[in-house]
């Protein structure tokens, strides 16, 4: 008779709610041949460092020392050698606006804190296609008759208000913000 062995396997489940978190590597143990990091949570600039220094402290090689980022959990994309502050000061920003989808958006755009932080300030609105900026635009800034509003292509007038903006495309919509 021929016993049925079932193997148990162990599953990882990654419980970890907080989507902000980089992947630290000892570069001592990599170089050598072994994988040795942590997933560190980007809560504050306290944790990485203790996380950074946990990791040099267990690495398997003597005398570590250095160390890399080599995987992140981030809305935005970070170097290899990102300071630890950039990187709480960018989550500060995202979670610190009103609107986080907009605050990444604008950050992927143009990579700089300082930039994204005057962009936010010039943002317009949200709008699904030219002609819905058209009229808000004329909504907002003209006085048309109503019996005139049949008349006017909004989608062109859209388009050529919006050509003194700067726009982020962002999935189905395209933010737009004032170049002053």
């Amino acid at each position: 008779m021929k016993q049925n062995k079932q193997r148990k396997t162990k599953t990882m489940t990654n419980t970890n709610t907080n989507k902000n978190r980089i992947y630290i590597a000892c570069l001592a143990s990599y170089n050598a041949g072994y994988l040795h990091g942590a997933w560190i949570e980007c809560n504050d600039l306290e944790t990485l460092e203790k996380g950074r220094d946990q990791v040099i402290q267990t690495s398997p090689v003597a005398g570590a020392e250095e160390w890399a980022i080599h995987d992140y959990e981030l809305p935005f994309e970070i170097s290899e050698y990102e300071f630890f502050t950039t990187i709480i000061e960018i989550i500060e920003f995202i979670n610190g606006s009103h609107n986080s989808d907009l605050a990444i958006a604008i950050y992927n755009d143009c990579k700089d804190l300082d930039k994204a932080q005057e962009m936010i300030e010039k943002y317009e609105g949200t709008f699904n296609s030219e002609k819905d900026y058209g009229e808000h635009y004329a909504e907002n800034c003209m006085n048309i008759p109503e019996n005139l509003s049949y008349y006017i292509d909004y989608e062109k007038l859209g388009r050529d208000f919006g050509m003194d903006m700067h726009k982020i495309e962002d999935k189905n919509t395209t933010h737009y913000f004032y170049n002053y």
